[in-house]
């Protein structure tokens, strides 16, 4: 699997100025399985040794 997803989220404000939400924009790039599907906003990836940088990264903010 060669691809990602990127995610780009803002905060939105109401008509009075109020934080009252999220937007978020989901965008995939290449490819998702080894028959050629493309990645999109509902691929799913496994994170793998991912949680190593996780826990690292979560002490580190101790």
């Amino acid at each position: 699997m060669k691809g990602v997803v990127i995610a780009v989220t803002r905060r939105t404000k109401d008509d009075n100025g109020e934080w009252d939400g999220r937007e978020t924009e989901l965008k995939g790039y290449g490819v998702a399985d080894r028959w050629g599907n493309t990645v999109d906003e509902d691929t799913l990836f496994g994170i793998g040794s991912n949680s190593k940088l996780f826990a690292a990264l979560g002490i580190g903010l101790l």
